[in-house]
């Protein structure tokens, strides 16, 4: 294999590599800058948030010598030339202790090494990608098979709508409305097999103690479209981490940094290296979505209203919790919106020493049960067809238009 046969292969394993990771990404690209110069770029990735689309550069070089600094001043500029996000020079080899040090000056360069590649690679071969409908495949499709019968749900369902019809005391509260359509469907979940480092400190004698670095392993489940992580409680699938999913990269930050501690004050915060203004930001920010709560003004001390899960094998995963079969049936499936290889960049969030082992597609039974009121006015309730509980998460989420 030739030098430029072996330098393209290289490029298009890191290009594969951040299309499993969600990005939207362009091989061998030539742009121009402000300058008005054109740059040619090796890969070309962008992911796109709700609120901003991030660019990121990436120079691929398949050399047995080690990468020195002029290299990555180049890189720079070509970085702040097309004003990309981030620039990330990716090696076979090394660098040399001058490039290192160039490095270091500029925060949105990263050096991958041959030692970070063969991490990422391996990584990567456990993630599989989507295909042009979005179409998610992983390593393995699972199915939780219901406990409930259609029958079943049509007769608690029918009794409710009876119980409402009456009322309570005098008839207070009476609701008449009856069961029109009852419906069963599968819902995705990814079953993630996941290794992560958390730091704690333990005591080492009467007076001293120590910080350490944990390994931890957990199963963790994550709703194939909306992203939320879950866990099994006795009713059935616990979304009661949803709100891990509206933060902020700082507001996360904040809340593992406060895990272990039942409540704090702000001006000690300062520790974490944040001026005032982006604490208070923060710190705001967090009381208005209700996760933390003003317990005393002065000196102003707060304490949070959930517990942030800096352990992730306080997690139960679905194979963990449930028979599974790989014979999956022909039943209607809810699509799946979310690729599997935007976990790994999601988990960093929460997780920042986070390793992504395996990846299974589980679907979960559900029942829709449409309600019709004698207005004509329709409403729906999603039962767990494996311990017959409601699912209010879902209710805002399934279409109605599932029973047509």
């Amino acid at each position: 294999m030739s030098a430029l046969e072996k330098g393209t292969g290289f490029e298009l394993k890191l290009a594969e590599l951040f299309k499993n990771n969600g990005y939207l990404v362009t091989h061998n690209v030539k742009l121009t800058g402000k300058s008005g110069a054109t740059h040619q770029i090796d890969i070309l990735a962008q992911f796109k948030a709700p609120l901003h689309t991030s660019t990121v550069i990436i120079e691929a070089k398949s050399y047995s010598a080690n990468i020195d600094k002029d290299i990555i001043m180049k890189l720079i500029q070509i970085q702040q030339d097309i004003s990309a996000d981030r620039a990330i020079l990716a090696t076979t080899s090394d660098f040399t202790p001058g490039a290192l040090q160039t490095a270091q000056q500029y925060s949105n360069l990263e050096l991958w090494d041959r030692t970070k590649i063969t991490s990422l690679l391996g990584e990567m071969q456990l993630l599989n990608t989507t295909d042009g409908n979005s179409k998610q495949t992983s390593n393995s499709t699972k199915m939780i098979e219901s406990k409930l019968s259609l029958q079943d749900i049509q007769r608690v369902s029918e009794e409710k709508a009876k119980s409402r019809s009456k009322g309570g005391l005098f008839g207070k509260g009476k609701v008449e409305e009856s069961v029109v359509t009852v419906k069963k469907f599968l819902y995705p979940y990814y079953d993630v097999n996941m290794e992560a480092k958390i730091r704690e400190v333990e005591k080492t004698g009467w007076f001293s103690k120590e910080e350490i670095v944990k390994s931890i392993s957990s199963r963790t489940g994550v709703d194939a479209n909306t992203g939320t992580i879950i866990d099994i409680d006795n009713n059935g699938i616990y979304y009661g981490f949803s709100y891990l999913s509206s933060l902020t990269e700082e507001e996360i930050s904040l809340l593992y940094y406060i895990s272990k501690v039942k409540a704090f004050e702000k001006r000690n915060l300062s520790s974490m290296g944040w001026t005032t203004t982006k604490i208070n930001k923060v710190v705001n920010s967090l009381t208005g979505k209700g996760l933390l709560v003003m317990i005393n003004a002065r000196p102003a001390t707060y304490s949070s209203k959930y517990n942030y899960p800096y352990d992730p094998s306080i997690f139960v995963s679905l194979i963990e919790s449930f028979p599974v079969t790989e014979n999956v049936t022909d039943e209607l499936k809810i699509s799946i919106s979310l690729p599997a290889g935007t976990i790994s960049t999601m988990f960093q969030n929460f997780w920042s020493s986070c390793k992504i082992k395996e990846i299974d597609l589980v679907y979960y039974p559900y029942y829709m049960v449409v309600f019709e009121r004698k207005d004509g006015t329709k409403r729906t309730e999603i039962i767990d067809g494996v311990t017959g509980n409601r699912q209010e998460y879902l209710d805002g989420i399934i279409p109605i238009s599932i029973t047509e």
